[in-house]
């Protein structure tokens, strides 16, 4: 009997320690998601219950999809134990959204909070400049690559470039690409020789207007001899010479070819006819005030003398073209081989001498007629050579 007794006791015993081994999986509720900027949201989870066997893992887990699990990479990991954790989701995508739930597992498996929904704000885009490349005196070839929409169509993007640094879209230095690639690019071909230019791509959506990354990039520089607009490089200014700048360089275009075959200097008819005009210049830079001042004298667009001759030379569509000034004819005359195109003829300048006679330079000798050109109707009629500055 006694036996009996102490038998049964000891199966009370066992079933009693049998039930209090039984395991759950956690209880838990998921933490309201608030946002701390565009692309990140804070939330957490509180763990009530770890169901009789401790918190290994702990965290968030979200997808674009309903019910997201652990099996997704997108989750964090918030340490382990029970009660209430916080977690922080950054690069979330823009305006889209996204369904979000708490999580903890014990030894028993998984449990799930409840699940939250949340979407992200449309922002600006995401633009990046790519290397500047295929640089020469006067052109670049620029890329880029957007990233992102920001959540919101792009209507626009493109580069802007300008001499200083972060160029915007306010600039008149801005080409417009296609819309319809991520990769785009622009090649540029009126950029100033020797010249340290800022390029950023940009691209704009209903948030406003994004930039990329600043490029550097400096434009060769040309040598005597180049094409370049409009004509032919004929000399290069030095230290001393007007409007010399160490860092950009400037100088004399030539056109490519004579503008006549022989011309007079005046279109004054009476060769006793005349008044000094205030084209003296002589030296370099003076050559486009003289042209004015000549053309302001002699007035009849009709009329086919030097100075509106060579006015109205118009390659490469630039209008201030102009007849060289005695100095400038002179470097063109040392320069003659590299430019091309001279004869060994008399060739006029604008500079003037006095009221009847002004400047001209013998291509076969390199020397200036002592006299100077006859400027009336009764002169001999000179070949000309227009130049431009820049």
């Amino acid at each position: 009997m006694r036996f009996s007794f102490i038998f049964i006791f000891a199966l009370s015993f066992f079933a009693c320690s049998k039930k209090e081994v039984i395991l759950m999986s956690p209880v838990l509720t998921t933490v309201d998601a608030t946002f701390s900027n565009d692309s990140t949201v804070t939330t957490g989870g509180n763990i009530s219950s770890d169901g009789g066997s401790p918190i290994t893992t702990r965290g968030i887990i979200w997808d674009v999809n309903p019910n997201p699990t652990i099996g997704l990479v997108s989750k964090t990991n918030d340490g382990s134990g029970i009660g209430s954790f916080n977690s922080t989701i950054t690069n979330l995508k823009p305006a889209t959204k996204y369904f979000l739930r708490a999580f903890a597992t014990n030894k028993i498996g998984t449990s799930y909070g409840n699940e939250l929904t949340f979407t992200t704000k449309s922002t600006l885009p995401k633009v990046s400049t790519s290397n500047v490349l295929q640089i020469t005196y006067q052109s670049a070839l620029f890329g880029g690559v957007t990233i992102s929409d920001g959540g919101s169509q792009i209507t626009e993007k493109g580069f802007v470039w300008s001499v200083n640094s972060s160029p915007t879209t306010s600039l008149k230095t801005k080409t417009i690409s296609q819309i319809n690639s991520s990769n785009f690019d622009f090649k540029i071909d009126t950029l100033v020789p020797d010249k340290t230019y800022y390029v950023r791509a940009y691209a704009i959506n209903a948030n406003g207007t994004a930039y990329g990354n600043e490029m550097i990039f400096k434009t060769n520089k040309v040598v005597i001899g180049d094409q370049y607009a409009g004509g032919i490089v004929a000399y290069l200014l030095q230290s001393g010479d007007p409007n010399y700048d160490a860092n950009i360089q400037h100088g004399i275009i030539s056109a490519i070819e004579d503008q006549s075959q022989k011309v007079q200097w005046s279109s004054l008819i009476d060769r006793y006819d005349f008044n000094l005009t205030g084209a003296n210049g002589t030296k370099i830079g003076t050559g486009i005030t003289n042209t004015d001042k000549i053309l302001s004298f002699y007035n009849s667009p009709t009329s086919t003398y030097a100075a509106i001759v060579a006015r109205k030379y118009n390659a490469g569509g630039f209008k201030d073209w102009s007849l060289p000034s005695k100095d400038e004819l002179y470097k063109l005359y040392l320069n003659r081989l590299k430019i091309g195109g001279f004869t060994s003829d008399w060739y006029w300048t604008s500079s003037e001498i006095n009221e009847y006679y002004a400047e001209a330079l013998s291509f076969e000798t390199g020397n200036f007629d002592g006299n100077g050109g006859y400027k009336g109707a009764g002169g001999t009629p000179y070949k000309l050579r227009a130049i431009r500055y820049f």
